[in-house]
């Protein structure tokens, strides 16, 4: 016998789907955690040359940490939020790497990195869109707090 996510609070409550457990987790460690402690060790070191951008992305960071637990615990204001701004951390990467793609000064080892980082802004966004807005996972939002 398998072990459940969590027990449904009320007899028609629906539980957490999977993709919420993986797709949240991933996302608050990778783009929330593991980024802010890069960035605030470029703070610690003094390695700041553009200090507006740095903020950017630590604030970035930082709230995809918080909508990502808020999402994960099925907030669906929260889930929206999450979305706007995972989708804006990740498309902001591609549209870096495009444009130091564009420049055409990339030494020739690492062009796949730079085209694999404009492909993850794209797919990304995409993956995260299209699965928290399916029916049945928009359903486990809309059905605990509104």
């Amino acid at each position: 016998m398998g072990y459940k996510s969590e027990a449904p609070a009320e007899p028609n409550d629906p539980l957490r789907p999977s993709g919420v457990w993986a797709l949240t987790i991933y996302a608050g460690i990778f783009a929330g955690i593991s980024p802010l402690v890069f960035n605030i060790l470029l703070v610690i070191t003094g390695n700041v040359d553009q200090p507006v951008s740095l903020l950017l992305s630590i604030l970035l960071n930082i709230a995809i940490v918080y909508f990502a637990i808020g999402a994960w615990q099925g907030k669906n204001r929260d889930r929206k939020i999450f979305l706007a701004v995972l989708s804006a951390y990740y498309l902001l990467i591609g549209f870096n790497n495009f444009l130091i793609f564009s420049t055409q000064l990339i030494p020739e080892d690492e062009i796949f990195q730079v085209v694999g980082r404009i492909l993850q802004g794209i797919f990304f966004p995409a993956i995260y869109l299209w699965y928290f807005n399916r029916p049945s996972t928009r359903y486990f939002y809309l059905s605990k707090y509104e």
